[in-house]
């Protein structure tokens, strides 16, 4: 049985999410995990937690928005960002108000993950891109991977049901063989 380990945006429904509901019908066949940060800054534990789960079930990350940043700190397992929120210092006070630690904090982060990022290492991720995407409109996945993304046209940074079964399918399914 093939796994996938969902992550969540910045306050995804984690389990509750549609993404997390659609990846059940889509993929039967597959034990599903769920992370889902909710809100969290600080992602030191929740990256214990992350490479526990990926330690027990070696799966296909599969992550949106902000769980993308988390997802990142994994530059070796292949994955599917779906808008990635990759640096989220840009992105967050957009959404939420955050302090000036909660700044500094997601700005060191930052950098602890793009350490991670020599000029020689590229990641196994297949971005998923919205072309209307009213949160995120500068993706920066092409510093992370050279896969060329997947671009959903039209769509806006949720996406619906109709282009997760076309687009994020094809995504998922490719990352999977």
């Amino acid at each position: 049985m093939k796994n996938i380990l969902y992550i969540s945006g910045w306050l995804g429904a984690g389990r509750n999410s549609g993404t997390f509901r659609w990846l059940e019908t889509a993929y039967p066949d597959c034990n599903i995990d769920c992370i889902a940060p909710g809100g969290t800054i600080d992602l030191t534990e929740m990256r214990k937690e992350m490479e526990k789960k990926i330690n027990e079930l070696n799966p296909l990350i599969v992550a949106n928005s902000y769980g993308c940043f988390l997802a990142s700190f994994f530059p070796d397992k292949p994955a599917v960002w779906v808008n990635p929120c990759l640096y989220p210092s840009r992105t967050l006070p957009q959404i939420a108000d955050l302090s000036d630690a909660d700044m500094e904090m997601l700005r060191m982060q930052e950098g602890m993950r793009d350490s991670l990022y020599d000029g020689n290492h590229i990641a196994d991720v297949l971005p998923v891109i919205s072309d209307a995407d009213e949160l995120i409109p500068d993706h920066l996945e092409y510093e992370f991977t050279d896969k060329k993304p997947i671009i959903v046209p039209g769509g806006h940074h949720k996406l619906t049901d109709a282009q997760r079964a076309i687009y994020l399918k094809n995504a998922i399914d490719s990352q999977l063989q």
